[in-house]
């Protein structure tokens, strides 16, 4: 649609064209006054017309404007929102899998302690073949590390089901499969 350009306002008569006392005035003469005051009054509420007019087009198209923006920046804030959301999720599950991997670790480190002090009495002499008092030590390694073993496949069960969850809450925001 092309812009119209506005029309340059009518030229209001002077006020000094009216006469201050028109007592005066002959009555054509101030019938024609009276017709060109009518005039300019029909012309300036015809300009209020058209300025008010715009006024509340320029009005409207801001406001539609501001409500674009702030939706915008609503859409945004949520959008961050969720974003911290998911990076929080993920962190939580990190420190799971960390947790896990330090209590398998620690677990590991007792079995193998254990394990070495049970070879080492099996090479004595004067020893029993099966390692001696290393034996319950080693067998303590074993149940601990089952034990760590079976937390932690629990743990990363759980793990794996959050996994499931945030991924799909992630392609329920988007509407995109990843």
């Amino acid at each position: 649609m092309l812009a119209v350009p506005p029309m340059p306002p009518p030229a209001l008569p002077s006020t000094s064209q009216f006469p201050g006392d028109p007592g005066k005035l002959e009555r054509a003469e101030l019938e024609a006054k009276y017709l060109q005051l009518r005039e300019s009054y029909k012309s300036l509420k015809i300009s209020q017309g058209v300025f008010r007019s715009r006024s509340r087009k320029q009005n409207a198209q801001i406001e539609g404007q501001n409500l674009a923006q702030w939706n915008q920046s609503e859409q945004l804030r949520e959008l961050a929102s969720r974003e911290a959301a998911v990076k929080a999720r993920a962190y939580r599950m990190l420190e799971v899998v960390t947790e896990v991997m330090g209590h398998l670790e620690d677990a590991g480190d007792e079995l193998s302690t254990a394990f070495g002090a049970f070879q080492l009495g099996k090479r004595r002499p004067g020893t029993s073949p099966y390692g001696g008092a290393a034996m319950p030590q080693l067998m303590k390694g074993v149940l601990h590390f089952l034990n760590r073993w079976r937390l932690g496949k629990q743990q990363f069960g759980q793990l794996m089901a959050e996994r499931e969850a945030l991924v799909a809450a992630l392609e329920g925001t988007d509407g995109r499969n990843h």
